[in-house]
This record gives structure tokens, C-alpha cells and sequence, in this order.
């Protein structure tokens, strides 16, 4: 990634753990991560060229399952490819009845740099980042809509 998208990444990430109170680890929850799951990049989203973060709150059952996953913010697009995702993650059990936020941020990459062109990052204990390329721009998959207002 070049370094002007890396610095952004950078600033963003630790704004965030500061305006959300993302600095919750095990210690604080008594929850630890036993399988986390990366949400696909939603192609319609993708080509959307929409990027950004959802937040999913679970109920986590005494096995340690997610039981009831109730979104908390994000774009509609990205929405329901979270949803399946975070009813996937496994916690310790004995912890049934508690709750935490699962955070996903997805992120294009743009399409002439060097990265991978699907990549994930897990940042522990409770989000995970979702890198895709475009495959093309959205101008060339498809041109925009018009449509012409009616007229009596």
C-alpha cells in the first residue's frame, strides 16, 4: 500500500480506539476469541465502490455460540455479509449471557497497487479488516443511471 493510504489507515485506527472505546481486551470482558471468522467483500458494495464499518453486537450462549447478532451501525450494503459472518465466531464458554461488539471495516484498495487483491487483518480481541481491489472502476462495469423524471 502506498504510505499516504497507510498513514490514513493509521490516523483512522487510532482515532477510533479512542472515540469507541475499542481498547477493551480479554482481561476487561472475560471474553476470549476462539474462532473468528473474515467476511467476503459484498460485490454489489465492491462495485459500489462503498467502504467502511459495521458494528454488530452478539449475545454469546453458554457454549460460547453466538446466539442473537443485532446490528448496531453501518452501510446497508455491507450489512448482511456481517451478519452471517459474525454469527460464525465462537467464544470461550462460560460466558453465556454476555455481549460484545464485533467490528468490521472494509477498505478498497485501489486497483494499480501492489497488495493482494483480497486481504484480511485480524486486530484481537473483537475486529476484523477487509481489504479488496476493484476489479475495474465502476465506469467501466457499468454506466450510471439515469432516469428521466415523468412528465404529465
Amino acid at each position: 500500500m502506498n504510505t499516504s493510504f497507510n498513514s490514513f489507515i493509521l490516523i483512522c485506527l487510532f482515532l477510533f480506539q479512542f472515540s469507541c472505546g475499542f481498547a477493551q481486551t480479554e482481561q476487561d470482558t472475560g471474553i476470549k476469541v476462539i474462532e473468528a471468522h473474515s467476511p467476503q467483500y459484498p460485490t454489489l458494495a465492491l462495485l459500489s465502490k462503498i467502504e467502511g464499518l459495521v458494528i454488530i453486537k452478539v449475545l454469546i450462549d453458554e457454549k460460547g455460540r453466538v446466539r442473537n447478532a443485532d446490528v448496531a451501525e453501518g452501510h446497508k450494503l455491507l450489512l448482511e455479509m456481517s451478519m452471517k459472518t459474525a454469527e460464525k465466531w465462537l467464544f470461550n464458554t462460560g460466558c453465556g449471557g454476555r455481549k460484545i461488539e464485533l467490528i468490521f471495516v472494509y477498505k478498497i484498495i485501489p486497483k494499480d497497487s501492489n497488495d493482494p487483491d483480497y486481504s484480511v487483518v485480524f486486530h484481537p480481541p473483537n475486529k476484523v479488516t477487509v481489504y479488496k481491489k476493484n476489479p475495474l472502476p465502476y465506469k467501466e462495469i457499468a454506466p450510471p443511471l439515469y432516469l428521466d423524471p415523468i412528465k404529465k
